[in-house]
């Protein structure tokens, strides 16, 4: 989310140039870093973000056209080259991969949390002693974690309904707000 912000920063016309190059070296090294920290869901949103900038960019056809295939082509190589993001791209979609399993797991006993405790949930930040103690799956190969891999169920099992709404409704509202922001002044973005 931070790279998203920080590239439309950069494209803001009152900026001067090494405003805007301060900007996207942020953006290019958090990518570098993202890429580094073999975080699965991180790349995974990078590309949506990637998919968003192209859908909402005002950029002209040709600026469109080459940043795509830039990205396309520097994806693709990081890719090919290295077996470790091989791996780690095509454990994604993998249900017989063991993190996979844990998340999915986890996610099932953050339901049941919430289940058990619907209106307020279990409490902020009580996942871990919760989750470890009562409500692990037999099923689990991994113990000790402090967060079900999702912020949504974190949300849904600490929280409760209103947690799990307040948690909605404020990302509902930054989507509404930039993407009204974004039609009614398309200069600004």
């Amino acid at each position: 989310m931070a790279i998203f912000f920080l590239y439309l920063t950069a494209k803001d016309y009152l900026m001067n140039l090494i405003q805007k190059t301060f900007c996207y070296s942020c953006v290019f090294f958090s990518v570098v870093m993202l890429f580094l920290s073999g975080t699965r869901g991180g790349w995974v949103a990078l590309i949506i973000t990637i998919v968003a900038l192209v859908i909402f960019s005002n950029m002209v056809r040709r600026e469109l056209i080459i940043t795509t295939v830039g990205i396309c082509i520097v994806i693709l190589t990081v890719f090919l080259v290295s077996p470790f993001f091989q791996t780690r791209v095509l454990s994604i979609v993998d249900l017989k991969d063991n993190s996979n399993k844990e998340r999915i797991l986890m996610w099932n006993s953050s339901i049941a949390i919430f289940k058990d405790n619907p209106i307020h949930g279990i409490g902020h930040n009580s996942f871990k002693d919760v989750y470890n103690n009562k409500y692990i799956s037999p099923e689990a190969k991994e113990v000790g974690h402090t967060h079900p891999h999702n912020n949504f169920f974190k949300a849904l099992s600490e929280g409760g309904i209103i947690g799990a709404t307040g948690y909605v409704v404020f990302y509902g509202f930054l989507f509404y707000y930039f993407y009204n922001k974004y039609k009614s002044n398309n200069s600004a973005w």
